[in-house]
């Protein structure tokens, strides 16, 4: 049996390039939440996906009305309660 003293991390790429584990692992984790479908080398949103792209851009443009920022609006588009954005939209919109 093999003893090894010294065992190697490469969390940030320096000794191999981690990108395509990465890009493989999210793009499961996707698939398997009903996110996306990958049919050969395509991939696409699911009618879900699709829903949750549409409230993320909406979010994202709610908070960037708001705030006039978009470096804050990129930060907060991701809190998406439906109560928070129904009332910022509300907001918004009275401003017009």
């Amino acid at each position: 049996m093999n003893t090894y003293n010294i065992i190697l991390f490469d969390l940030d790429g320096t000794l191999t390039d981690p990108k395509e584990g990465i890009t493989k692992s999210i793009q499961y984790a996707l698939q398997k939440l009903g996110i996306i479908e990958i049919e050969k080398d395509k991939i696409k949103f699911t009618p879900k996906g699709k829903e949750l792209a549409q409230k993320l851009i909406k979010a994202h443009e709610l908070w960037e009305t708001y705030l006039k920022s978009h470096n804050i609006a990129e930060k907060l588009e991701h809190y998406s309660d439906e109560e928070i954005i129904r009332i910022l939209n509300e907001i918004v919109r009275s401003k017009d």
